[in-house]
């Protein structure tokens, strides 16, 4: 169904006759197609599950933010091809590549290079129109009351099953100890009146947000191409650098969680506190990706994971996975730190 639909986008959009259409992506929140033309064109084509979790809408979001890049002379990321508001689908140029498993020292350094990209994006005119990326925090209240935002609202899901009793189980004994911790070690060293303060204007750019070797291609001639940009917009480096070095759907080795933090800091040296910032907001940014862990309780995530992916894993074996996964993130911050201050 997915396939004829992407097929029947493509002729309507571009007056291609088309030969063949293919699944080529299953993410959270969107189906990617691989539709080839009797003309020799290959496009891909993304169907958006609506909206983000801050109501906004995933298909314009990466449409805005790789018409940017392009305009701004990134070459790394795919072309937009076609708009379509009513099919909630884009149409963009086909990256000829493969998945990157197998990794070399070499890739760290591609993926700096295109974040200081972005830096320099950053001060061109037209990057003051582009918002907020998703979830953006600026001062530490702002992801205090993310993180209380996230942590209540799972906290008021109803102890359905025994699964979701110990979701609560976890969330009310290790994960509120945690917190606490995490939580006066930030205000210990953060002065009080400082905590509503917002990073300036000058030493935020603008991030994909949720960003990684997860979402990247290896092209044909061995160029990372960099692709989901649902999310982009300004950010904190340093929690840019926070969610690469976390991000659950990636295992970084140590020569890359050390290279990847160096070259941040390196990129952003004319944010003088910004080891100071990392040591406070690391542990903060992991307690929320263990609450980002935990969305498949709520039916809307389920609902975009299957949307997504046509799983045919059950609701509680999905949920009892994701619950595992985060009680084994609770620690993911502390190797992080250690080798990146203790070597």
């Amino acid at each position: 169904m997915g396939q004829s639909k992407a097929k029947l986008f493509v002729f309507n959009a571009l007056g291609k006759e088309t030969l063949s259409s293919q699944r080529i992506c299953a993410g959270k929140n969107s189906k990617v197609y691989r539709v080839n033309c009797k003309s020799g064109e290959s496009y891909a084509v993304k169907f958006y599950m609506q909206p983000t979790a801050d109501g906004r809408s995933r298909l314009k979001q990466e449409w805005d933010a790789l018409s940017f890049l392009r305009q701004s002379g990134v070459a790394n990321v795919p072309r937009c091809i076609e708009f379509g508001g009513e099919e909630q689908a884009a149409i963009y140029s086909f990256i000829h590549g493969s998945s990157v498993r197998l990794r070399t020292n070499a890739d760290i350094t591609s993926v700096l290079k295109f974040l200081r990209q972005l830096k320099s994006c950053s001060i061109h005119n037209k990057a003051r129109l582009i918002s907020r990326a998703a979830e953006a925090c600026f001062s530490l209240t702002e992801i205090f009351d993310n993180l209380n935002r996230r942590f209540n609202r799972l906290s008021n899901l109803p102890h359905s099953d025994d699964l979701f009793v110990k979701m609560h189980g976890f969330l009310e004994g290790d994960f509120s100890k945690v917190f606490k911790e995490s939580v006066d070690f930030a205000k210990k060293n953060v002065p009080e009146n400082s905590w509503d303060l917002p990073l300036p204007l000058e030493l935020r750019f603008l991030s994909p947000s949720d960003f990684g070797f997860h979402n990247s291609i290896r092209s044909l001639q061995g160029d990372l191409f960099f692709l989901d940009f649902e999310y982009f917009g300004w950010d904190d480096p340093v929690k840019a650098t926070s969610d690469f070095l976390l991000h659950p759907a990636m295992e970084l080795s140590d020569f890359e969680i050390a290279s990847f933090y160096k070259g941040m800091f390196d990129i952003f040296s004319d944010d003088q506190n910004f080891e100071t910032r990392f040591k406070i907001f690391l542990p903060l940014y992991r307690l929320k990706w263990c609450l980002i862990l935990l969305n498949e309780f709520f039916n809307e995530a389920l609902a975009r994971r299957k949307f997504a992916s046509d799983s045919a894993v059950s609701d509680y074996d999905l949920r009892r996975v994701q619950l595992d996964k985060a009680k084994k993130f609770l620690n993911s911050d502390k190797k992080i730190m250690k080798l990146i201050f203790d070597s």
